[in-house]
Order: C-alpha cells, then sequence, then structure tokens
C-alpha cells in the first residue's frame, strides 16, 4: 500500500515516540500548541536541530517526525520512509510574502511576486 496517498489525520489517543526540533522553531510550537489543545503530552525521544537529522532518526527508527512535505518527499525513497500528509486543521499552513518597498525590489522579485499573487488568486477562485 502506498501510505503516500492516504491523508492522516492524528488520532489524539496515538501516543508514538517523536523525533522533534528545538523550541525554538516554528514546527516545534505548532506541535506544542496541538497538543495543548487535545490535552496530551508529546514524548519525545530525541530533539535534532534539523530537518534532515530528524529524518535519519526516523530512518533509524527512533520515533516519528512532523517535517514540511517538501523536505520529506524528495528523500522518502532513498531513506525507505512513508510520507503521511496531515489533514488536521492545525497543520494547514499560510505563508506570505513580505518586502519593505515595491519599487526596490529586483525585476526577478517583482515578477516572483506577481506570479505567486496570481496563484493565489487563481486558487482563491477556484474554492
Amino acid at each position: 500500500m502506498d501510505f503516500r496517498l492516504r491523508a492522516y489525520q492524528s488520532p489524539p489517543k496515538v501516543r508514538l515516540p517523536h523525533v522533534g526540533l528545538p523550541a525554538s522553531t516554528a514546527v516545534h510550537t505548532m506541535l506544542a500548541r496541538a497538543a495543548a489543545i487535545i490535552g496530551k503530552p508529546i514524548s519525545y525521544r530525541a530533539v535534532v536541530s534539523t530537518f534532515d537529522a530528524s529524518l535519519r532518526c526516523v530512518r533509524a527508527n527512533l520515533g516519528i517526525a512532523v517535517v514540511p512535505r517538501e523536505v520529506a518527499e524528495p528523500v522518502a525513497s532513498t531513506y525507505g520512509l512513508k510520507v503521511l500528509p496531515l489533514t488536521d486543521p492545525w497543520a494547514q499552513r499560510s505563508f506570505a510574502i513580505c518586502f519593505y518597498d515595491e519599487k526596490r525590489l529586483s525585476p526577478a522579485a517583482m515578477a516572483l511576486a506577481a506570479h505567486l499573487q496570481a496563484l493565489a488568486t487563481t486558487r482563491r477562485d477556484a474554492t
């Protein structure tokens, strides 16, 4: 079965050892908030400093890790890992393009910002 094609909603009663990132990271904050909401502490077996290190720990069967899909998918087959997209509302992330002065953007940066804005508009209109 290809688990990468199935969405995963984390059941509140499952208590698997996690490989986490330091408390100063956005991933740690997001997971800590979600765990607090459901009243279940996260059991960390290891805390490492990078996504790559967390995936190497998963490869060594030390636990599970929550990392951006864009980080996990390119190395999943090499490491022999299964990647399950999260469907929980807390796992949905939004990003913004930030800049100081549009007039000071390079032509490439301005083109990128315009392209991303067009994609966002297209996706918003499709929903």
